[in-house]
């Protein structure tokens, strides 16, 4: 009853879906169509601004690939089962390099003899172990329930706490969760489309698991009145960018016009 009574309270609460998303995770793994699963790995060592993760290939595979800059989120391993109530919550990771294991000699070890040898394939045995590798990234921040607002989304941009590394997992989010980590902050005040997702710049997808499909949205009242800056490379979209934001403020502007004419 307990339990149903939770639920039902945080029915309408943004962070409802990962909720959602961890118990999708949960029958997915009972059912054992493990290519359909998000989880891609284990903490290796954790700190307040960089985490290291352990991962394997078929984890990467299944989730699509995981590019430099891409993000990840790492929630305790107590919400997969439930032992704990502790409300739902989870830090945003972005990837930056690959990482050094405690193996990573042997493995070079193991290549160097294999190359030498002129092995045609690898055995079972062989594949399973090279197959595993870390990656470094950086912590971004927590989202959490607003202490304060009900239904409402917090984000802070450091840990309150960490525990012990074997506490922790680690999964690709889901384009809810996409959704929701972009956009979740950006006030609904004139807030408009200013394009889609894309987490790298190659868009080439691995067979069968296609590209997040995200709108991004931003919010003219957090331009108006502040300095702002674009960065990027070069072909890939900075003039039409600013282009779409000086066309929302314009239109924002002529908008809250005639609002205020109207009433007056």
């Amino acid at each position: 009853m307990k339990k149903f009574l939770e639920d039902a309270a945080n029915q309408n609460h943004p962070l409802r879906v990962l909720k959602d998303f961890l118990d999708k995770e949960i029958s997915y793994e009972k059912a054992k169509e493990y290519d359909k699963q998000r989880f891609v790995g284990y903490v290796l060592e954790i700190g307040y601004g960089e985490i290291t993760i352990i991962t394997c290939d078929p984890f990467k595979v299944a989730v699509g690939g995981i590019p430099r800059n891409s993000l990840l989120i790492m929630v305790p391993s107590t919400f997969k089962s439930n032992g704990e109530n502790i409300p739902p919550h989870f830090t945003l990771l972005r990837v930056l390099d690959s990482a050094p294991t405690p193996l990573s000699s042997d493995v070079q070890h193991t290549y160097f003899e294999l190359q030498k040898k002129s092995m045609p394939e690898l055995d079972v045995f062989t594949q399973s172990e090279l197959q595993w590798g870390a990656l470094k990234t950086s912590v971004l921040g927590m989202f959490y329930p607003d202490p304060k607002k009900m239904n409402t989304v917090e984000f802070s941009g450091d840990l309150n706490n960490y525990l012990s590394a074997h506490k922790y997992l680690i999964y690709s989010p889901d384009e809810k969760l996409l959704d929701l980590v972009d956009n979740i902050m950006v006030p609904e005040d004139n807030r408009f489309q200013i394009g889609k997702l894309r987490l790298t710049e190659c868009r080439l997808p691995l067979p069968n698991k296609p590209l997040p499909n995200v709108d991004i949205f931003l919010s003219t009242n957090d331009f108006k009145g502040t300095r702002t800056a674009m960065f990027g490379k070069t072909r890939l979209g900075k003039s039409n960018v600013v282009k779409l934001i000086i066309q929302s403020l314009i239109e924002t502007t002529i908008k809250e016009k005639n609002c205020n004419g109207s009433h007056s």
